[in-house]
């Protein structure tokens, strides 16, 4: 199906909620990226981060060393980056993890901010949403162009 810019068409999104996803390529990387964007995207931060500082008290556009812990488990040392609404990239709340790249670490980081919360995003949702919100820095061609390299479409289709 393809991806549709256009408001109340994408009936899925839901105003409010919480999304998670990998953003960076699959495979093995030195740093792999894992963004939370949505109202809670800071709430689920709090549960499972730990640095010097919760992330609900980081100001906006900043990032911080810290660890990804579920149940007092150290899962991995990351950074965090705090992107409050409405200049992020989706205009809502976001959060992204630098975490240690590979498949393991990368999908049980994801993992920790599913169970905490936050709900797996579908390809281009992160972008859906930044048009959706009018985020300034996104326009018609823009969307289309992030999505079909998130949906690994060439030029051609």
């Amino acid at each position: 199906m393809p991806f549709r810019l256009e408001a109340g068409v994408n009936r899925s999104i839901v105003p409010g909620e919480t999304i998670a996803a990998i953003s960076t390529a699959a495979g093995e990387a030195a740093i792999a990226l894992v963004r939370i964007s949505g109202e809670d995207a800071i709430a689920v931060a709090d549960k499972i981060f730990r640095g010097k500082q919760r992330a609900s008290d980081l100001q906006s556009h900043t990032q911080h060393l810290g660890e990804i812990i579920e149940d007092g488990v150290t899962i991995d040392q990351a950074m965090l980056a705090v992107h409050r609404a409405p200049t992020s990239y989706t205009g809502e709340d976001l959060v992204e993890i630098s975490c240690h790249g590979g498949t393991l670490v990368t999908t049980k980081v994801l993992e920790t901010c599913l169970r905490a919360g936050a709900r797996a995003a579908r390809p281009g949702e992160f972008t859906e949403r930044a048009y959706l919100n009018g985020a300034a820095h996104r326009d018609h061609r823009a969307c289309r162009s992030v999505d079909g390299f998130s949906r690994g479409r060439n030029f051609a289709g």
